[in-house]
């Protein structure tokens, strides 16, 4: 069977300029999502059509920093078939992808396989590591064009050659995660996907992980604990408005900027509940999630939560800033996952001194291994955080004027 369309519902041929709902992709654009269709492979037969005009991007995928005075090793090679339009006398074509080889650079402070400070992906110059995991590696970048800095979430290219359908999750990823526009989540501006790289351009935020910040300070005050739950809470309903379900709140999936508030990253495990019921999913596997944090039903079913496994994450979550420790430890992941099934948490109020009852209260609501038992709705636990929040500083500013008064007789 052809991968062709049917006539009426192919982009229309001629020179005159097309209406940008018919318009097919361009080729360096088109491949990254498995489901779209093989006739959108085609290139834009019109130079009107293409609007960044005689841009010329870098030759180089890779390209070593300023001021190597060594040949770079070479560690992988794209191509990416382009084209030489004679009327541009030379010059790339726009229309054409370039045609690339991809150079890693030395292997001096970095790993292999990894661009070093310097390097040049299409139009950004990575900066420098912000974090790394199994599958990925973060970095600050600039935007050569906009001079802006964003960041850049690349697979490993070994975790590409070991499972190619990696890349397809990291897609995904992209386009859920861009469907939330809200100041409590890091917006995700573009994807791209070829046959060596894999990445997301992401907002940058200039800050520290809530992980990192707990590393660093130990426990955190009852107000900074609330603060931060309610501006995860509203970016999670934000993305459940667009019927998606998180899976993996944790420390280190909230980053708190200099600026102030919280803001939630890495939908890579995400769940979409689509119209009538049916699950869509960025990851799939057995096991979906971080244990630590994980809520009990979906260890034992990530396909069928809802809402309230990432109330009961973010309040393993919150129990960690509180306490110093998440609600339960242990080296074997699956005596983890089944003390968060059938384990009694310990009050926070209990684990640590200092933390307000109000808080305890709430963190053991939103820890209920039963789901039915917790938030009924993000309203109804924003309205539990609020007054919670509203009772601490009450106590707090009436203990300061009592002090005061007992100061002054």
């Amino acid at each position: 069977m052809s991968d062709q369309p049917p006539a009426s519902a192919r982009p229309p041929s001629g020179s005159g300029r097309r209406d940008s709902s018919s318009l097919r992709l361009p080729k360096s654009l088109v491949g990254c999502f498995p489901g779209d269709p093989a006739w959108a492979w085609g290139l834009l037969t019109d130079r009107e059509d293409w609007s960044f005009g005689d841009l010329e991007l870098p030759d180089d995928v890779f390209v070593d920093g300023p001021g190597s005075d060594r040949e770079p090793e070479l560690e992988m090679q794209m191509e990416i078939t382009g084209s030489i339009d004679a009327a541009t006398q030379g010059r790339p074509d726009p229309r054409a992808t370039a045609r690339s080889t991809a150079m890693g650079t030395r292997r001096s402070g970095r790993e292999a396989g990894l661009p070093a400070p310097g390097s040049v992906i299409d139009k950004y110059r990575v900066e420098g590591l912000l974090g790394t995991g199994g599958f990925a590696a973060v970095y600050r970048a600039t935007h050569l064009l906009l001079r802006v800095p964003v960041a850049l979430k690349l697979l490993r290219p070994e975790v590409i050659e070991r499972d190619p359908r990696t890349a397809d999750q990291l897609c995904e990823e992209a386009r859920f995660a861009a469907l939330v526009n809200h100041p409590n989540v890091v917006r995700v501006f573009d994807v791209t996907r070829t046959r060596q790289l894999t990445y997301i351009v992401m907002e940058f935020i200039d800050g520290d992980s809530l992980a990192a910040t707990l590393k660093r300070q130990g426990p955190m005050s009852a107000v900074e604990v609330l603060r931060i739950g309610m501006d995860v809470v509203n970016g999670l309903r934000a993305a459940l408005a667009q019927s998606l379900i998180h899976r993996d709140i944790k420390p280190a999936n909230i980053l708190l900027p200099k600026t102030g508030g919280a803001r939630i990253v890495d939908l890579g495990l995400v769940h979409r509940v689509q119209d009538g019921g049916h699950a869509e999913s960025s990851a799939a596997g057995s096991l979906v999630g971080t244990p630590a944090y994980m809520a009990p039903e979906q260890a034992v079913d990530p396909e069928r939560v809802d809402f309230r496994a990432d109330v009961y994450a973010l309040g393993a979550t919150l129990y960690h800033a509180a306490v110093g420790r998440p609600p339960f430890s242990s080296k074997d992941m699956l005596e983890l996952v089944d003390m968060h099934k059938r384990a009694t948490v310990v009050p926070p109020a209990e684990a640590r001194a200092g933390v307000p009852a109000e808080l305890s209260r709430l963190l053991l609501w939103m820890l209920e291994k039963d789901p039915e038992a917790r938030a009924t709705s993000y309203e109804n636990l924003l309205a539990g955080m609020e007054e919670a929040l509203d009772s601490i500083r009450f106590r707090d500013r009436f203990e300061r004027l009592v002090g005061r008064d007992g100061e002054s007789h």
